[in-house]
């Protein structure tokens, strides 16, 4: 009985450090990253590690063997504690084999995450090429019609004359994308001074030719119809 008991504290002993080896090195890991190289790295990292624990399997087994070899021998003594010694070994290995593949599979996750995003980010930019394209097709359409800017880049996302860029796609694409519908109170469509009276002034102040644009400025400030502004700010909560 002697013989035997050495060799399984001798093969118990050897599994027990191997084991603990394995736990501290797998401790030891970092979490899962979120870049290309250091998620390569990663990868390889868990595959060599599940390899060594694919290969040490054989001396588990050969301990769990040996145990019962024992049991079997010995049926008249306690052997209470070398069941649950091994029972221990079996759960500790079970438990490292569970968590480095369920970090491999984090891993896997991460890089497809990686990968979609990095397509996401292609179709994106392909898309902001084109509205770049459209804006600057929409712009020189405005220097032509005399309009403000900003009015025709809000009807160009909603156009299909211009082919490039539409609303559903820069909602699509932006998340921020504001619609012409919730244009901010800072757009000078939504300023009186800039959809509607300043015109009006530019025409009173500049119907004919003048010397002083400053002194034709002032006069028709001074001559502007009181029903004017107040149809313009009446006019203002329909926008």
């Amino acid at each position: 009985m002697l013989a035997d008991s050495e060799r399984y504290e001798a093969k118990r002993a050897e599994v027990d450090a191997w084991l603990s080896r394995m736990e501290l090195r797998f401790a030891r890991m970092p979490p899962v990253g979120n870049t290309a190289d250091v998620l390569e790295a990663q990868m390889r990292e868990q595959k060599a590690f599940h390899a060594e624990l694919h290969q040490y399997k054989h001396h588990i087994e050969l301990f769990s063997q040996l145990t019962q070899k024992l049991i079997a021998v010995y049926q008249q003594d306690d052997t209470s504690r070398v069941k649950r010694t091994t029972e221990a070994i079996n759960q500790r290995y079970e438990e490292l084999n569970s968590s480095i593949i369920n970090r491999g599979k984090g891993l896997h996750s991460a890089i497809n995450s990686l990968h979609n995003f990095d397509r996401s980010l292609e179709k994106f930019l392909a898309w902001l090429s084109e509205v770049e394209s459209g804006l600057e097709a929409v712009e020189t359409e405005a220097d032509r019609e005399g309009k403000p800017s900003h009015q025709l880049k809000v009807a160009g996302f909603h156009s299909s004359s211009h082919g490039q860029i539409n609303s559903a796609g820069a909602e699509k694409n932006i998340p921020e994308f504001t619609s012409a519908s919730d244009w901010p109170s800072e757009s000078p469509d939504l300023n009186p001074l800039d959809y509607q009276l300043w015109s009006k002034l530019e025409r009173m102040a500049c119907h004919r030719a003048h010397p002083n644009l400053e002194q034709s400025l002032v006069r028709a400030v001074e001559r502007f119809p009181q029903k004017v502004q107040c149809g313009t700010i009446d006019d203002w909560p329909r926008r």
